[in-house]
């Protein structure tokens, strides 16, 4: 991806669209890229499937993968909650205990709960596996020693400099020619070749774990586009239309430095935290759930008749334990609006021009994106008396 692919994609503005639910992504299934999405909350899972149509990357595990999903889970670990009352996804969030496998057919609105975690399902692509293999056995055979080959002289190495060789006589560096023809003449120990090719197997061996690991993952290994199309660029308008959010779910220890740092700000010292009874807050950052809780709570049904009494206050009497509900989510973000978002809002009357209005236009964007990314740093008294009743318990 180019450096202005990138800037698109860290600098798109945020927007907020009624019908819209947010939803995070794991892609690479590497837990530091949980992507934020906005989508309709008629989509289904099928829908899904135009992010990794429209975006020219590799966001399979490995490049020994297909670059299209074909399918979907929902992760139902129960999560972190964090002592300002927001949930993060937990180490065990891929744990095969905790994913629940969805229909495409599915409306998302219907199987997961907003801000929940989406792990695509990948197929494993024989066909560039046995492709990847071939050519590393066929390097390696090219470059058997001499004294065991059927076919000696074939090594790349040796191909490579007959290539230089000509190329320098070409244009006039005789004596470098025959420098390089004189090496290919030169007959090496039948040492001097295994250590040589004990270093190639390393080589190879080394590539291997690589592309296995997902260190390297080519979008495609064909760089020239000889044989497929180049991809199109990305811009502004593809990146709305797939949902794009530009910003990505953090680690619980993310989050517990970012709260530390905050509330130590906010009253001066680690010292002053401690005398309001803050420091046990600040040192753990939160608990983690149990199964029944955070994520892990059953989505009501239509039919369920305590859904609608499943209020705030419901959850302060649920004797600590964490059981969500959409009263809760809604809560939160109205709480973030009222008290981070609508202060900054406010600022646009005091712009006086558009260096100014441009300023609080990136702190408005880097607020949502914090808030997508962290969760909330400041939360209600409700909320703290929830977050309390929960930590209690552990």
């Amino acid at each position: 991806m180019s450096t202005e692919d990138e800037d698109i994609i860290n600098n798109l503005e945020e927007t907020e669209v009624e019908g819209l639910v947010e939803i995070f992504i794991r892609m690479n299934d590497e837990e530091d890229k949980d992507y934020c999405f906005q989508v309709s909350t008629n989509s289904t899972f099928k829908d899904l499937l135009k992010i990794f149509d429209s975006l020219p990357l590799t966001l399979a595990p490995t490049c020994f993968q297909n670059l299209r999903p074909i399918g979907f889970q929902v992760s139902t670990s129960p999560g972190f909650l964090t002592a300002s009352g927001g949930l993060l996804f937990d180490d065990d969030a891929t744990n095969k205990k905790y994913l629940v496998n969805v229909a495409l057919s599915d409306k998302i609105g219907d199987k997961i709960w907003p801000g929940q975690l989406i792990v695509p399902k990948w197929e494993f692509n024989s066909t560039a596996f046995l492709v990847i293999q071939s050519i590393f056995l066929l390097w390696l055979y090219t470059d058997l020693p001499d004294f065991i080959s059927p076919t000696p002289g074939i090594s790349l190495t040796s191909q490579a400099l007959k290539a230089g060789a000509y190329i320098a006589k070409l244009l006039h560096y005789d004596d470098f020619a025959d420098l390089l023809l004189n090496e290919l003449l030169t007959e090496e120990s039948k040492f001097t070749q295994s250590l040589f090719f004990v270093f190639h197997v390393a080589k190879i061996g080394f590539l291997e774990l690589l592309l296995y690991f997902g260190f390297y993952r080519p979008y495609s290994f064909d760089i020239l586009h000889i044989f497929t199309p180049a991809p199109a660029p990305i811009d502004k308008e593809t990146l709305r239309k797939i949902g794009w959010t530009g910003a990505r779910k953090v680690s619980v220890q993310d989050y517990k430095s970012r709260y530390r740092d905050h509330q130590t700000k906010k009253v001066g010292s680690l010292l002053k935290a401690k005398e309001l009874g803050l420091f046990e807050k600040i040192i753990y950052g939160g608990v983690q759930l149990k199964d029944g809780e955070g994520w892990n709570t059953p989505l009501p049904t239509e039919d369920d008749k305590g859904a609608k009494s499943n209020t705030l206050d419901k959850l302060l009497q649920a004797n600590g334990k964490f059981i969500l509900n959409y009263d809760y989510i809604a809560h939160i973000g109205e709480y973030w609006e009222t008290n981070e978002l609508d202060v900054l809002l406010a600022k646009k009357d005091q712009c006086e021009n558009e260096e100014e209005l441009r300023q609080l236009d990136q702190q408005l964007n880097k607020a949502a994106r914090d808030f997508r990314s962290y969760g909330p740093l400041e939360c209600s008294e409700k909320v703290t008396k929830i977050v309390d009743n929960r930590m209690a318990l552990r």
